[in-house]
């Protein structure tokens, strides 16, 4: 702004009181303008956020302003550089459009205006809020939402860019120097006028209008302190104009997290420590203006940055997580944080194959004989590290079973397709993000062979190790793919084993030499030729002729006409079956030369058995490394058949008791008669062909010897042993028949129904519950009892069990674990009855912590040590319980009527009744209560200024039911509030549940002030004339008020005898009800005092009369008041004196002490202003709306208030008349409290008959008007400012 006219100081202390407030006790000066800083603390230096010693300034184009100018000047962010001293020069001449200029970043510097540490911290504070709220600083927005804004300039055009800034430079410098003349001077008098009404002018008036009151009216509060720290002075200390500004940059940072958490979490493989993005200012990323670098939380450093749109992009990976190929765009403002967050996906291995299997001999996927490859088991666990086979730890992160299908693979991908062909048991899988597959995180991944397929042995059981580690830059990586190059190959090796029979006569036993056998594989169809040996033996062992000798020569002795070429057979020719339709296995004479499968021997012609009867017979081999002893085979061969059957009842089930008894009936045919044979049998596991082991691992066997006493028979063989661990096996019966120690004849047919039993497999289920109730839902407690019922079936009667119940995390699958970390169990021990029933096992548990949780009962039987069932399912609805939380409902009312509203009249009692459901019977538990302010959310509070809560412990003897919480308080100071009662509940200390809805009106009551009234006249007399317009006061006696709440009062006036309510005066000007005879126009002090109109009521007409004009009103000192108008005579004065009780003085004046035309106020009238007017006072404030209504915000609790009214009282004449007053809420309308008793004397009011006689109006002489002004000021006196009762 360049040098131009003075504008006078300003009177009254312009700018006095910067960030004042009213409080009780203080009484705002004329003319002051108030700039809210809400901290009353000196004000610190400003932090240097951003360190340099220059600045480039930029002088743009003039800004014309009210007869003077000032440049658009700017820094090198384009924020604006503000003058803020209009009486120097521009640092920048007409030559120079810009130029580096010195800065100072403690910008509070520039206040020169006075006052001391807090009138520093409160001018600054509105200076960094103008700048702040202004056209370039980030809360424009926000402060044009808010009305700052919306004015027009003083021409009424609207406002622009420029227009504001001139508005901000204006107040600025105003702030600056604590002086409203240093921010107008050089403009002309009517824009100086203009911009003190319309900008700088506040005088406490929140609704003053003004630029600044409306900017502590509607954004009240400091600018924030990070704001604060960007502003600098540029220029400061030279002969030129200083000028302030301000940082515009903005601050971005980054926020990533893991796109898959369970993969990533708790896993050190993983990392996004160190990914890296660079910052971008152009969409394809090719120039980078910073670098964001995530910590181990995700957590970026923070960059500063110019306003504006920028493009985020990866360029480097946390560890272990695939490269984020997008680009995130953001916007970023000045002032501002702007945060992208983004989530990067944690690489993984779907592991579609995790292992193959083959065959050992074929190195196929195809097996040999009978045998399959579907079936073996693989135990796969899951290592969260690199490891080797050195430092691989005892325990993995997670452990699968998997099992293969019929081409030997297994894998991720079909256990996610086929659970039941490809899982056995195991922890839950890793998934994908989008769940839709299986998925290994990387880390270490063992694979071993546990359970050998049908046929083969299990003969790998090498722990197979594989690092998943990151070969790609993509979320999937590729370890497991192809079984030749990735997945782990097991080899396998199928069962292989010979037989050996003696083939003679039939007639005389004698061993044939050279018969010939054709040997069939009933599986696959492979046949070849064996022969006896001169003893008439056939073996297939190696030992008798290896395998490898002319492998399968005899086959050539066989013709395409099934004859036999005896010249070609040797009994040097070596057999061997490869068990494949398609590959040829080479000889080992390791191993046995038949593969597991079915045989059908086929005795065939020769010249040995020629006219003898040829036989046939089937033998499976079922074990490795086992020769088969068939016995002797002759034409009428030795025949044996068996019948196995329960010892207990003779069925072929039987339980899986310690002291099972099998009974094996065999039926003998051949025998020799008086001959001693012996009888053994095996029990052998139908589904494995293996052996049975009892609980002490040995084989189970029985024999019989016996001397038959004809060729057929039968005889008995029993078994006896511990059958505990073999429920739901099946078991075979094999029985050899020997003489003299050689095999006879046997009879090992796997697939005989006859000679199979099958033990009953134990079976336990259960059904978990809450013990009190029985439903599937617990409540929240100390000490919660679940009852869980195991219903067996296949027990032993009379034996001793155990059932062993575990509680189980639902979402962990981990044991849930008590206070001393040691898992919940519980145990049962019974013996049954019957073999199927049911047993309870009872668990008690602390559910305090575990809300919404679902826990799962594990149960296991054992019998002697041994377990024989289990019940493990994590997804058992059956078997699960959910911990359900509480539920509160509250209903609060007064505790001495029971209804929703209070009366604020000092102690009060509120009774809150809790209604609870779903808690736990006999735990005590602990209600928690706070009476909030249903107005602002914050919690209410009493007289003493703290909380007001209440408690209550109870232990319920039932689940659902209901408490009720007394809160006991000052209400004295709360009249006109609403509180909602905010409930808690606890169990031990910890919060289970709450019932906190602000809006629930069955948790809300109305507290409400105490209101009592009292009518008369503005004389104080209770009987008034019967005029069209009478004036009249109704005093209300307030309790309970709460300070700082604006309320209002609605005045009506009804006839007694029906009620009937009387009609109010229209008043055009209601100014004139106010008391104090001041015309409301203008908040300026020009007018504040001009006595123009009042209401008198001097006769009881009630009617508005002129008074001249320069009269003016004084309060002395001992309460009376001098009215002083021009040209009163002596004789008016004693008038005036003698109505008015002698409160009131007329003086002669001769002059009217108008205002100046700069805004300023003779110190007669501040004090008019501020002591006749009542606005403003120690009790709080006060305003007359409309006829019979007032609105006022107290700053006490207890007052009475006048509320002034004009009423037609000829209606009623002769009659009587009652005062009806309603309190309102400001803020909603409510109405809180009235009075409306048609009995109150106190409320009412007498009206005469019709008098008689002239109107006081129609003397028409000067005392009349002396006598209507000394009814003004006994008006004044009586309404405001005669105080009774701590009264406004």
């Amino acid at each position: 702004m360049r040098p131009g006219g003075k504008i006078k100081e300003c009177a009254g202390k312009l700018f006095g009181r910067i960030g004042a407030r009213l409080k009780k006790g203080a009484v705002l000066s004329t003319g002051a303008v108030l700039i809210a800083s809400q901290v009353l603390s000196v004000v610190p230096a400003p932090t240097a956020a951003y360190a340099a010693s220059s600045e480039t300034i930029t002088r743009g184009e003039r800004v014309n302003y009210g007869g003077f100018y000032m440049y658009n000047s700017t820094t090198s962010e384009g924020t604006p550089a503000i003058c803020l001293d209009p009486g120097k020069r521009h640092p920048l001449d007409a030559t120079t459009a810009t130029a580096q200029l010195p800065i100072d970043t403690d910008w509070t510097k520039c206040y020169t205006g006075g006052g001391g540490d807090q009138t520093l911290k409160d001018r600054t504070d509105g200076m960094a809020r103008i700048l702040y709220y202004g056209p370039t600083g980030p809360g424009f927005e926000e402060a044009k939402a808010k009305g700052l804004w919306n004015f027009n300039w003083y021409d009424g055009t609207a406002l622009d860019y420029s227009k504001m800034l001139a508005i901000q430079h204006i107040a600025l410098s105003a702030l600056s120097k604590n002086s409203s003349q240093y921010g107008m001077q050089g403009t002309t008098a009517a824009f100086r006028n203009w911009c003190y009404k319309t900008v700088l002018y506040y005088n406490g008036n929140l609704n003053a209008g003004t630029f600044l009151a409306n900017l502590d009216k509607n954004l009240p509060g400091p600018a924030p302190q990070s704001f604060k720290d960007t502003i600098y002075l540029v220029n400061y200390g030279t002969g030129t104009q200083c000028l302030i500004t301000f940082h515009n940059k903005g601050k971005l940072k980054l926020k990533k997290a893991s796109s898959n958490p369970g993969i990533s979490d708790n896993n050190p493989c993983y990392s996004l420590e160190g990914a890296t993005y660079g910052v971008y200012s152009d969409p394809g990323c090719t120039q980078q203006v910073g670098t964001l670098t995530c910590n181990a939380s995700g957590d970026s450093n923070v960059i500063d940055i110019a306003p504006g749109t920028y493009y985020v992009k990866e360029t480097k990976a946390g560890k272990s997580y695939a490269l984020d190929g997008g680009i995130h765009k953001v916007n970023v403002s000045g002032g501002q944080t702007a945060t992208v967050n983004v989530s990067d996906a944690p690489q993984n291995d779907p592991a579609d194959m995790l292992v193959a299997k083959v065959d050992a001999e074929t190195g196929k996927a195809s097996p040999l004989g009978a045998g399959t490859l579907a079936g073996a088991e693989f135990t796969v666990k899951y290592y969260d590290g690199f490891y080797t086979q050195e430092n691989l730890p005892e325990k993995a992160t997670r452990t699968w079973v998997l099992k293969t299908d019929k081409d030997g693979s297994t894998g991720l991908l079909a256990a996610k397709l086929d659970p039941s062909t490809y899982f056995v048991s195991g922890d839950s899988f890793y998934t994908s993000a989008d769940a839709k597959r299986y998925t290994l995180p990387l880390g270490t991944v063992s694979i071993q062979e546990t359970k050998a397929p049908a046929g083969y042995l299990l003969s790998d059981s090498t722990v197979h190790l594989q690092q998943i580690t990151s070969n790609t830059s993509s979320e999937f990586v590729s370890t497991f793919v192809e079984p030749s190059k990735d997945a782990p190959t097991v080899r396998e090796q199928v069962k292989r084993g010979d037989i050996a029979f003696n083939k003679v006569h039939g007639e005389d036993m004698t061993g044939l030499a050279g018969v010939p056998f054709k040997i069939t594989s009933k599986t696959t169809g492979e046949s070849h030729i064996a022969i006896t040996d001169a003893n008439g033996i056939l073996t297939t062992e190696a030992s008798a002729c290896p395998h490898t000798r002319n492998t399968n020569g005899n086959d050539a002795a066989l013709n395409a006409d099934g004859t036999v070429d005896e010249s070609r057979l040797s009994i040097d020719n070596g057999l061997w079956f490869s068990g494949s339709k398609d590959a040829q296995t080479a000889a080992d004479d390791s191993k046995g030369a038949l593969p597991y499968d079915t045989y059908t021997f086929e005795e065939l012609h020769c010249a040995a058995n020629d006219s003898l009867n040829l036989v046939k017979f089937e033998v499976t081999v079922s074990r490795d490394a086992y020769t088969i002893d068939r016995g002797t085979v002759d034409d009428n061969p030795i025949e044996i058949g068996t019948t196995a059957t329960d010892g207990a009842d003779g069925d072929h089930k039987l339980l899986a008791s310690n002291q099972a008894e099998i009974v094996d009936t065999v039926s003998y045919k051949g025998l020799k008669k008086g001959t001693e044979y012996e009888l053994k049998g095996t029990l052998m596991d139908a589904e494995t062909g293996e052996a049975l082991k009892d609980t002490a691992g040995k084989e189970i066997t029985a024999t019989a010897k016996f001397t038959p006493k004809a060729s057929s028979g039968k005889q008995k063989v029993k078994f006896k042993f511990d059958a505990t661990l073999l429920g739901g096996h099946r078991a075979v019966v094999f029985e050899r028949l020997y003489l003299d120690g050689k095999v006879q004849a046997t009879h090992e047919d796997p697939e005989d129904e006859d000679q199979t039993v099958e033990f009953l497999p134990v079976e336990i289920g259960t059904t978990a519950t809450d013990a009190a109730d029985g439903d599937k839902a617990i409540g929240v407690g100390k000490a919660v009892t679940v009852e869980d019922e195991v219903s067996y079936k296949n027990l032993a009667t009379g034996r001793e069990y155990t059932v062993t119940g575990t509680l189980m995390d639902s979402e962990t699958g981990e044991p849930l674990k008590d206070a001393k970390g040691n898992a919940v169990t519980a145990t049962t021990t019974f013996e049954p009855e019957d073999t199927e029933g049911k047993v309870k096992v009872t668990f008690s548990v602390d559910t305090s912590t575990l809300s919404n949780k679902k826990l799962v009962v594990f149960e296991r039987l054992e019998a002697d040590g041994n377990v024989i069932a289990r019940h493990e399912d994590l997804t058992d609805e059956g078997q699960t319980v959910e911990v359900i939380p509480p539920e509160i409902k509250t209903s609060a009312a007064d505790g001495a009527d029971g209804d929703k509203e209070v009366t604020a009249d000092g102690k009060a009692t509120i009774v809150d009744t809790v209604k609870y459901t779903g808690l736990v019977p006999g735990t005590e538990y602990e209600l928690q209560g706070t009476l909030m302010d249903a107005e602002t959310g914050e919690a209410l509070k009493g007289a003493d200024g703290k909380e007001i809560t209440a408690s209550a412990k109870f232990t319920p003897q039932a689940q659902d039911g209901s408490q009720d919480v007394t809160f006991t308080f000052d209400a004295s100071e709360l009249g006109g509030a609403k509180t909602v009662v905010f409930e808690k509940l606890f169990v031990d200390g910890t919060l289970i549940g709450s019932h906190e809805d602000p809006t629930d009106k069955d948790q809300t009551v109305e507290i409400s002030p105490s209101l009592k009234t009292t009518a008369a006249t503005i004389q104080g007399s209770k009987v008034v004339k019967p005029e069209d317009e009478v004036a009249i006061v109704d005093t209300v006696h307030l309790k309970g008020l709460r300070p700082g709440q604006s309320y209002t009062l609605t005045a009506s006036i009804n006839k007694k005898a029906d009620g009937t309510q009387l009609t109010l005066t229209d008043v055009k000007d209601i100014s004139t009800l106010t008391g104090n005879g001041v015309q409301k126009g203008s908040d300026s002090a020009e007018s504040s005092s001009d006595l123009s109109k009042a209401l008198v009521d001097v006769t009881g007409t009630g009617s508005f009369v002129n008074i001249p004009e320069g009269a003016k009103l004084t309060k002395n000192d001992d309460g009376t008041y001098t009215l002083t108008v021009p040209g009163a005579t002596k004789d008016a004065a004693d008038i005036v004196t003698k109505l008015s009780g002698g409160q009131v003085k007329l003086v002669p004046s001769e002059s009217s002490d108008k205002a100046d035309g700069a805004g300023t106020t003779t110190d007669t009238e501040t004090t008019t202003d501020t002591e006749s007017t009542g606005k403003d006072s120690t009790l709080g404030t006060y305003e007359v709306i409309a006829n019979g209504q007032v609105r006022f915000t107290p700053a006490v609790s207890d007052l009475d208030v006048d509320v002034p009214m004009v009423f037609k009282a000829s209606d009623v004449a002769g009659q009587q008349a009652v005062v009806f007053e309603s309190l309102q809420r400001e803020t909603d309308g409510k109405e809180i409290s009235k009075e409306t008793d048609l009995e109150d004397t106190d409320q009412t009011i007498d009206i005469e008959n019709t008098p008689e006689g002239k109107n006081l109006e129609q003397t028409g002489n000067w005392v009349l008007y002396a006598a209507i002004a000394a009814g003004v000021a006994a008006c004044i006196a009586a309404i405001f400012l005669i105080f009774r009762k701590r009264k406004i």
